[in-house]
């Protein structure tokens, strides 16, 4: 997907101009979806490790509070999207994404802690999240603050994943 500026309506090839509320429920999901699948990794290894566990349900409350952040900035959204122009992002690729966590959740146990680890920061650093979160700041600088925000907390994840496969003796890729 390519960045454009919130002045340029139209779309690139694969993606479609799509309402701020909607691109807000499409974030809230992912989102939801995430704190999904740590909760179910945490729940995984439950009684395998209990440092892991730990890890696992500090990301997934992590992953609620965004989704929380997204819901709320939503309802303020809604009560004026006159205010927000409509944001050109790829709702299929959004959906591919929210698809394979669901997919590892639902039919992929992890064969071992470090593969669950691998897994989710591959899903941390997935550059679905990140070029549409640019698309919805470039195209609505009312949201650029929570999304600021939102890409602050994915780094976050993704050095607290590091730092934590790095302790554990694992192969950061």
């Amino acid at each position: 997907m390519i960045p454009r500026s919130p002045t340029r309506q139209s779309a690139e090839p694969g993606e479609h101009a799509v309402d701020a509320g909607r691109v807000l429920n499409l974030l809230e999901e992912v989102e939801g979806e995430m704190a999904a699948l740590y909760d179910w990794l945490a729940r995984t290894f439950a009684t395998a490790d209990a440092q892991v566990t730990a890890f696992f349900a500090k990301m997934a409350r992590d992953e609620l509070h965004h989704r929380d952040l997204v819901r709320f900035q939503n309802q303020l959204v809604s009560k004026s999207r006159h205010s927000f122009p409509p944001v050109p992002i790829d709702v299929n690729g959004i959906a591919a994404h929210v698809k394979r966590v669901r997919k590892l959740r639902d039919n992929y146990p992890p064969a071992s802690v470090g593969l669950a680890l691998a897994l989710a920061l591959e899903l941390e650093e997935s550059p679905v999240e990140s070029h549409y979160r640019h698309a919805i700041a470039q195209a609505s600088p009312g949201l650029a603050r929570l999304i600021a925000s939102l890409n602050k907390a994915d780094e976050h994840h993704a050095d607290h994943l590091r730092q934590f496969m790095q302790q554990r003796g694992l192969t950061v890729g």
